[in-house]
């Protein structure tokens, strides 16, 4: 899709379209949700003041994203050679702002060094990692071991099998939907002041894969505890986005 498409593309939007100029677009490959409820005692206090947990049934939740990021650019220019491509798996919760939702990062771990470090400036908890995503018979294998010694380290793998079942867009109202369809990020400067940045995507066309998760500590270096198998599990090939600058709010 080209960018007029995209933009044009808003009635999914829980929130309104940002106002001023995106600065960066890229594409999200290969993105595997998983999701869990977490005590509220164990990730509250990941979630800067004054920004508000968000709760589903009840509860917090937090997720872990591997996927692919290709075709990251600044507006106007081509895609950034060699640094435009890399891998990456987040780790969020759900949060609110003056009524806004959103999602606040625990961790952004990334193979591309110079990407890590610029974001760090930016007030994201990118760390440095090593991974692979690669396919064979017909499964997806996710790879992460976190290098950066900024954090403790921790490890992701798993692999995934997509079926033929034809993919789906979540309804307004359902779980999935509450997971997924979030257009704000938020986080806070060193001085503790909220900052967010927005985004637009078409809305998320989800896959139900088969997923067996081999290894998981991404969550509990910090002392989160997951309970189990993930409550949700989506595959989304590719998701094309758009990206604003961090600001105060």
């Amino acid at each position: 899709m080209n960018v007029q498409e995209i933009a044009a593309s808003r009635e999914h939007r829980p929130i309104p379209y940002p106002e001023g100029c995106w600065i960066a677009r890229q594409a999200w490959e290969n993105v595997l949700f998983l999701h869990w409820p977490v005590r509220e005692a164990d990730i509250a206090p990941f979630v800067p003041a004054p920004l508000q947990l968000d709760r589903l049934e009840g509860r917090p939740w937090l997720s872990v994203l591997p996927f692919r990021v290709t075709g990251m650019g600044l507006r106007g220019l081509p895609p950034i050679p060699y640094a435009g491509r890399f891998l990456e798996l987040n780790v969020r919760t759900y949060v609110t702002y003056k009524g806004v939702p959103g999602v606040c990062f625990l961790s952004l771990d990334a193979t591309n060094r110079l990407a890590v470090e610029v974001a760090r400036r930016l007030h994201l908890p990118y760390l440095k990692a090593r991974m692979s995503i690669s396919e064979e018979h017909g499964r997806i294998r996710y790879r992460c071991e976190r290098t950066d010694r900024r954090q403790p380290s921790a490890e992701f793998a798993g692999t995934c099998r997509i079926g033929e079942d034809a993919a789906f867009l979540a309804e307004p109202g359902t779980d999935l939907h509450w997971l997924t369809e979030r257009y704000r990020m938020y986080t806070a400067s060193r001085k503790g002041k909220p900052l967010a940045a927005d985004i637009h995507h078409g809305p998320w066309a989800l896959r139900r894969p088969e997923a067996e998760i081999e290894r998981n500590t991404m969550a509990a270096c910090g002392g989160i505890r997951l309970p189990g198998a993930p409550s949700w599990m989506t595959y989304t090939e590719r998701m094309e986005v758009l990206i604003w600058p961090i600001r105060p709010v």
